[in-house]
């Protein structure tokens, strides 16, 4: 704590006048009051600070909190459009490998036929060559 009256006794001694000191310690104890910081502003600044740093954090987890909610909804979303691509592929692989057999089935049908016409060509062209030996 300032000691006014022990300043003003120094600065008389120094050789000032009272009027003098006394005003010397009224521009001190001015400057002093509007431009230095108690210990009870210390305090309340210490407390604001605490109290500011303390709703920044919550404030960064539950930003936090919500962008990962985002991003697992989002990977969710990401993840079930992936699965339903597959699936949707398969299922055209499937359809096109069911078209395939089907078409394979009917040149096989159409083959048969085809080499079945052959013999018969043939064992009628083998019987004419028969009855002309």
């Amino acid at each position: 704590m300032f000691n006014a009256l022990k300043y003003t006794e120094i600065l008389e001694q120094a050789g000032f006048t009272r009027e003098q000191a006394e005003k010397s310690i009224k521009v001190l104890i001015e400057i002093m009051e509007t431009n230095l910081s108690t210990k009870q502003d210390s305090i309340e600044l210490r407390f604001n600070m605490k109290s500011e740093f303390t709703e920044f954090r919550n404030e960064m987890q539950t930003d936090f909190a919500e962008f990962r909610n985002e991003m697992q909804t989002e990977f969710t979303d990401f993840r079930t459009e992936i699965r339903n691509d597959f699936s949707n592929f398969k299922n055209e692989v499937r359809t096109d490998i069911s078209r395939l057999e089907s078409e394979m089935k009917l040149l096989e049908q159409r083959m048969t036929i085809k080499l079945g016409t052959l013999m018969v060509v043939a064992m009628t062209l083998l019987t004419t060559i028969n009855k002309f030996l």
